[in-house]
Order: structure tokens, then C-alpha cells, then sequence
């Protein structure tokens, strides 16, 4: 699925087919999105969101104090990223969070790794999670 929003007056020089992609708008599609965005709203994902946020920022600038490589922890709500002041450590830590089960991902020009965990994501996952970060920052910053 896919949406555009513009100002109206670039809008109104659009015509039709001017815009295309291989997403055609299927009935399965649709009907997932739609699904999608009802349990968004009743499960209420978007404030767990903020309260999973804050308690992984907390958790990751704990960490921070255990491993000085950590230059800057920030984010917003679930997107959050770690920065590291040392060369290479953002990408030994994302293979040795893989040893963890854990899927991370280097973001940017800086040594920095990117969380985007699941919006439904619970408080005891949110925990286990940054026990398995403190593991493999262990093994990758040390």
C-alpha cells in the first residue's frame, strides 16, 4: 500500500497515470492495511508505542554507563538508535546481536544502530531485549 500527500496546488498538475508503481491497491492488500489499522487503533499500539519507547531509551542509556564507546542513545517513541564513538563497533554489534536473536540494523554515515521494534511489542519483551543487548555489547565492545 502506498499514499501520497502534497500541497494542493502541485497536486492539482498531476494527471492521471502520471502517477504508478508495481503496488496495485488488490482487495487482499486493502483489506490487510485495513485490518492493520484497526488493531493499531484498538490495541492502542501508538500509546504503548511511547511507554515501550521511554522504557527502552532508559534501559539503552543504562547501558550507556556500562560501555563508554556509546556516544548518544536517541529516538522517538519506538525508533530509536544507538551511536558509537569507536570505529567498526556498530557493525560487530549488529552481528553479535544476531547471536542473540536479535535484528538490528546501521543507519547513517556515523557508527550508529537503528531499533524499530514492533509497535505491539510488551514490556517483558522490551526487557528481554536489552538483556540480550547488554550480551552482545559485551562481546562487541570489549
Amino acid at each position: 500500500m502506498a499514499g501520497l500527500a502534497t500541497r494542493h496546488d502541485a497536486f492539482d498538475k498531476m494527471v492521471p497515470g502520471m502517477m504508478g508503481g508495481t503496488y496495485g491497491g488488490s482487495a487482499l492488500a486493502c483489506a490487510a492495511a485495513c485490518g492493520t489499522l484497526r488493531a493499531i487503533r484498538e490495541d492502542d499500539m501508538v500509546a504503548n508505542a511511547g511507554r515501550r519507547g521511554q522504557q527502552l531509551m532508559k534501559g539503552l542509556v543504562d547501558l550507556k554507563s556500562k560501555y563508554p564507546t556509546i556516544a548518544e542513545v536517541r529516538g522517538r517513541g519506538l525508533m530509536v538508535a544507538v551511536e558509537f564513538d569507536s570505529a567498526g563497533a556498530a557493525g560487530r554489534l549488529v552481528e553479535e546481536g544476531f547471536r542473540e536473536d536479535l535484528l538490528l540494523i546501521t543507519a547513517g554515515t556515523k557508527e550508529t544502530v537503528r531499533l524499530l521494534p514492533p509497535l505491539c511489542i510488551s514490556e517483558d519483551e522490551v526487557d528481554l531485549a536489552l538483556r540480550k543487548m547488554d550480551v552482545a555489547m559485551g562481546r562487541a565492545l570489549c
